[in-house]
């Protein structure tokens, strides 16, 4: 009998990103780190795996937990957010309207 016999292993592929790293990928999505940024990342800590598996992990995560108040799109950030007052509409300021 070898060490093989003795491990049971699931049916199927493994998974390219092992559970207890999914974790840290979405830490990384969410700190401003990209989809290739990640997958070259976990190439340095010796994890192979392509941007594409790494952005259907995220998606895949978003879909199920919602959307843990991060933003799709910077225009979602202005819209939830709203613009800084520097930033607004020159015409709508108090120094122009007096």
């Amino acid at each position: 009998m070898t060490n093989l016999d003795l491990i049971k292993r699931k049916a199927g592929r493994p998974r390219a990103i092992p559970e207890d790293r999914i974790e840290e990928v979405i830490a990384m999505h969410k700190s401003g780190m990209g989809y290739r940024l990640i997958s070259n990342e976990l190439l340095d800590r010796g994890l192979y795996v392509d941007w594409s598996t790494v952005r259907r992990v995220i998606k895949k995560r978003q879909s199920e937990k919602g959307r843990d108040n991060t933003f799709s799109s910077h225009s979602d950030t202005i819209l939830t957010r709203g613009l800084p007052e520097d930033q607004g509409n020159p015409s709508l300021t108090s120094e122009s309207q007096g």
